[in-house]
């Protein structure tokens, strides 16, 4: 896969003025063209073709967002979020686990017991 530049819009210079809520992002087509793949690559492997990186002076402004920017603060927050939310899923995860193990074992004591059903 061929990624090529994506360019986001700068924030207004001017501080008076709104920013508006629309981005607008070009991307730009790498100018090489699309490589082989390499002989010697094995099925699964990954191969990096690019680097993707954003200047700090561009800035991607999401609709329905505070006008305020995005803090330090905000962001610890949103990893504080994520952080509880991987481990609620990692517990559901277990609970699961633990459901189809106890769901597979009465699967077969209902076989067991229609067998026996059977001979009767």
């Amino acid at each position: 896969i061929i990624i090529g530049e994506k360019r986001l819009r700068q924030q207004s210079k001017d501080p008076r003025t709104p920013p508006s809520h629309q981005p607008e992002a070009d991307i730009t087509p790498s100018p090489s063209p699309r490589p082989r793949p390499p002989d010697n690559l094995e099925e699964g492997e990954v191969e990096e073709v690019c680097e993707i990186s954003t200047p700090p002076s561009e800035v991607l402004v999401v609709e329905g967002q505070a006008d305020e920017p995005f803090s330090t603060d905000h962001a610890q927050r949103l990893i504080g979020q994520i952080m509880v939310w991987n481990g609620q899923i990692d517990r559901m995860r277990d609970q699961i686990d633990s459901m189809r193990k106890r769901l597979d074992t009465m699967q077969q004591e209902i076989k067991n017991m229609i067998d026996v059903l059977g001979r009767i």
